[in-house]
C-alpha cells in the first residue's frame, strides 16, 4: 500500500509539472528587438540607450566596448531590449551625430530603423 501511494504521488507531481508547461501562454517573446540598417556608403556606429561612456568614446573600439555596434554599409545592427521606450543614436566614423531618436517597442515586437542620407529614421 505504501508503494502505491508513493507511485501515485510521483505521478501526480509529474502531471502537474507537465501540465504547467502548456498553461500560461508559452511561446510569446518577452523581449523586444530594435534593428537599424545602414543604407549609407560608409560604416556607422549605432547604440541603444547610450551611456555617458559610450557618448564620450573617441575610437570605434571604445564605442564597441561601451555597448555600441559598428555597422558596415548594407548591414543591420540588432539589439535585444525590454519592451518600452528607448533612445537610439547613430554616428559616423568621425563621431558626428547622424541621428538621435526615441522609439517605443511593444513586448515581443520589432522596431526597424534605417540610416540613410536623411539620417536615422524609424518609418
Amino acid at each position: 500500500m505504501f508503494m502505491n501511494r508513493r507511485t501515485f504521488a510521483v505521478l501526480a507531481v509529474c502531471l502537474c509539472v507537465s501540465g504547467s508547461a502548456f498553461a500560461g501562454g508559452g511561446g510569446t517573446k518577452k523581449d523586444a528587438t530594435i534593428t537599424v540598417k545602414n543604407d549609407t556608403a560608409a560604416s556607422i556606429g549605432v547604440a541603444v540607450d547610450p551611456t555617458a561612456a559610450l557618448l564620450a568614446a573617441a575610437t570605434p573600439a571604445a564605442f564597441q566596448a561601451a555597448g555600441g555596434q559598428i555597422v558596415n554599409p548594407g548591414d543591420t545592427a540588432t539589439f535585444k531590449v525590454k519592451a518600452g521606450a528607448h533612445r537610439v543614436i547613430a554616428v559616423d566614423a568621425a563621431g558626428a551625430g547622424l541621428g538621435d531618436v526615441n522609439v517605443a517597442v511593444a513586448k515581443g515586437g520589432t522596431k526597424a530603423g534605417i540610416v540613410g542620407a536623411a539620417g536615422l529614421a524609424f518609418p
